[in-house]
This record gives structure tokens, C-alpha cells and sequence, in this order.
């Protein structure tokens, strides 16, 4: 969002139904060219109220932990598919007139669990927008990206949650293997490939991957394994075989068309 301010755009729109979270933001950015706006993805008809006279969308929202998602798949349905159907129909409704990009995850890729599951069809109904009847203008496009670090609710949290009250810190498996990237490195990616999608690609950033206990044994020498839980794979992809043989290979990514 400050990226964004700082590019001088006339007006920037934060679309969330979290109120602390806005209020937040908007007084830590203090810009009178931010605007929260306070709703909800599942609500199609304040969505449309939030796109009107937009001319770019990204499109973030999700139920995003694995675990959340198994106990209450309907719930991860609501937000991650129909959310993003009304996202996708406000802006093709409305006339979003330049581009649309989905924040997607490595995840999608042979997907295991209802969190996968859905954020695929997220990001199949992004790309197949592009060839509605109704599209006349907007190029709708997704971003792939695997972890990134410091995120609100991300296993560092709780890791150092666990180490500030001098507990050993959980890890599922010691096979487990992510990729992961810092936020900095995936805002730009994200600006980056504003500027060049044409519509219809998955952007995938070449990203580095760890296993989750070296990331842990940096914290900690204390760690207990818990044991792999529902809706996980032990090791993620960035691309399926068949997007593989077809993906071309760009500056620090991959893009699927």
C-alpha cells in the first residue's frame, strides 16, 4: 500500500473487513489519498460499490490457513472462490479498465486440501476472465508466490510467540520444504509484473526454498515435531509438468500463458 501512495496515484482504495486493520493503516500511512473502505469480498454488491471508477484491482483476500480451511470448508469457499466470482464479476460489471491481478500460491500446484483446492479455482476463473463475453477492457492476470516471511499469522509468529514465553518451538515434519521470499522482494515482483502483463499469464517469481526446521534451528535450539497435519504435503512446486514444458523463462520468473 505505502508503494503505491509513494507512486503518486490519485487514489488508493483498501478494501477489507477488517475495521482494526484499516484503522491501522490508515494512520500509519496518514496519505488523504488512501480511502479504507470497509466490506466484505462475499458481499458482491459492495464490492461492485468499491470497484466503481477503478482502474486496477489485487486482488489478497483469502482464508489462508490450511488448517482454518479444513475445519470450515464451506467458509474457505465463500471467500476463496465465491469471493473471488464477485471480485471478478464487479470488475467486468463496473468497467475496471486496466488490469486485474490474483494473488495466488504455490500451493494450487497438485493441490492437497481445501485451501489448495480453492485458491486453484481462484486462479483458473482470474485467467479464464479474460475470455469472457463480457471483458472489453480489463486484463486479468495471477501472481504465484510460495511464503513470505513476516507475515501476519505466519509460522514466525508463532515461533516467536513460542520463544518469547521460552517454549520449544512446533514444527510439523523435518522433511517439510517451503519456499519463501521477503515482503520487500514480493512488492516489487508484484509492481514489476503490472507493468508488463498482457493478460491471461501466471506470474511465478524464482523463489529459494528451505526446509522448515533449519528455519526453526535458527530460532531455536529447542523444537518438537508435531507431526504433519490434514490439508499439508510435505514439499510444494511451482509449476505442474505440463505448465513446465510450456512456461518461458523471464527475468527472475517464469510466466505461464
Amino acid at each position: 500500500m505505502r508503494e503505491l501512495l509513494n507512486r503518486g496515484l490519485r487514489e488508493v482504495r483498501a478494501f477489507d473487513c477488517d475495521e482494526t486493520g484499516l484503522f491501522n493503516l490508515e494512520h500509519d500511512l496518514n496519505s488523504d489519498r488512501l480511502c479504507p473502505v470497509i466490506g466484505d469480498v462475499r458481499d458482491p454488491s459492495r464490492v461492485a460499490e468499491a470497484l466503481e471508477d477503478v482502474s486496477l484491482v489485487y486482488h489478497l483476500a483469502a482464508l489462508k490457513h490450511v488448517e482454518t480451511c479444513e475445519l470450515e470448508a464451506l467458509e474457505a469457499v465463500k471467500t476463496n472462490i465465491i469471493g473471488t466470482a464477485n471480485l471478478i464479476n464487479g470488475a467486468l460489471c463496473t468497467g475496471v479498465h486496466s488490469r486485474f491481478l490474483t494473488i495466488s500460491t504455490d500451493k494450487v500446484v497438485y493441490p492437497v486440501g481445501i485451501y489448495a483446492a480453492t485458491k486453484l479455482i481462484a486462479e483458473i476463473m482470474t485467467i479464464q476472465a479474460n475470455n469472457s463475453f463480457r471483458n472489453k477492457r480489463t486484463l486479468f492476470s495471477a501472481v504465484r508466490f510460495g511464503n513470505i516471511f513476516d507475515t501476519r499469522g505466519s509460522v514466525f509468529d508463532i515461533w516467536r510467540k513460542q520463544k518469547a514465553e521460552n517454549k520449544p518451538l512446533t514444527v510439523t515434519d523435518e522433511r517439510m520444504v517451503r519456499f519463501f521470499w521477503p515482503m520487500s522482494a514480493a512488492v516489487k515482483f508484484i509492481l514489476q509484473v503490472t507493468e508488463r502483463m498482457e493478460g491471461g499469464e501466471i506470474f511465478v517469481p524464482t523463489m529459494p526454498s528451505f526446509t522448515i526446521i533449519e528455519l526453526a534451528k535458527k530460532l531455536s535450539d529447542k523444537i518438537i515435531v508435531m507431526g504433519i497435519r490434514p490439508g499439508e504435503s510435505l514439499t510444494h512446486r511451482l509449476m505442474t509438468t505440463e505448465e513446465e514444458a510450456k512456461a518461458v523463462k523471464g527475468d527472475g520468473m517464469w510466466i505461464i500463458k
